[in-house]
């Protein structure tokens, strides 16, 4: 029995260094680093107390979770009940720090660049401040949806200052788009959110058919590699665009972009 629950500790630690290790690449750099870096060592990490730490949690992953499995001949036992465990440990100590560090955000910016402005998104999260709304859109003096998007709709009560439109005119260009998008990150940054959402809208194609703008498919890759620039992880959305037969060019042109960028 010993020596079952001596291969039992070895096997779950094993299991357990190859998951930890994808969760750190995966969390540590893209949300405990740029939330809380300045409060983290720089250079590694102290041996002594990681290692405790791995020997004490394998322990409960055996006590919770290996152990009742190897009692009960069920493999799911540990899976399900390991899964558990891992949940309830590390969702309780990312939610501490959420809790009690002033400097722990989630703030999100939604980046739009569809030819309609996004009245419904903008709507939605107007009065947050937690929540950014960016957007790059035909001018509603002459474009759909006629009665939002204009430049003075900056947001109200606590979101004030949390939504940015940039109206643009007939007929701008790769270079005249960049200096807007360009505007746009800077307010970004300004903002300082853990993650971007973009409504990736490409119907501010040079020949599509329902608007009066002239990106062309080089300029999108331009675009997705400013956005990549901001180093953020970052979803992409596709909306609008209705040249169909350059759409599917012009979605991989912003998004080698923003890969090439990122």
């Amino acid at each position: 029995m010993f020596m079952k629950y001596l291969v039992g500790y070895i096997a779950t630690g094993l299991a357990f260094a190859v998951i930890d290790s994808v969760w750190l690449r995966s969390m540590y750099t893209r949300l405990y680093q740029p939330e809380i870096g300045e409060m983290m060592m720089k250079n590694g990490f102290r041996l002594g107390p990681a290692v405790i730490f791995y020997l004490l949690y394998i322990l409960g992953m055996m006590i919770f979770a290996v152990g009742p499995a190897l009692l009960t001949g069920k493999w799911q036992t540990a899976i399900v009940w390991g899964a558990l465990l891992g949940f309830f440990c590390y969702m309780t100590y990312d939610l501490t720090n959420y809790a009690t560090l002033k400097v722990w955000s989630t703030k999100v910016t939604v980046l739009d660049v569809d030819y309609h402005h996004g009245n419904g998104t903008q709507q939605i999260f107007y009065e947050r401040d937690d929540v950014q709304f960016v957007s790059l859109h035909g001018d509603p003096a002459r474009a759909y949806p006629y009665f939002t998007g204009y430049i003075d709709e900056v947001g109200s009560g606590k979101g004030r200052g949390s939504t940015l439109n940039v109206p643009l005119a007939a007929r701008t260009d790769d270079d005249s788009y960049m200096k807007s998008l360009e505007r746009a990150c800077e307010s970004i940054k300004k903002f300082g959110p853990s993650m971007i959402i973009v409504s990736l809208g490409l119907d501010t194609f040079i020949t599509d058919p329902i608007s009066d703008l002239a990106l062309t498919t080089p300029g999108y890759d331009r675009c997705g590699a400013l956005v990549g620039a901001l180093g953020l992880p970052t979803v992409v959305l596709q909306e609008g665009g209705y040249d169909v037969n350059a759409l599917g060019v012009n979605v991989q042109s912003w998004l080698h972009g923003l890969a090439r960028a990122s």
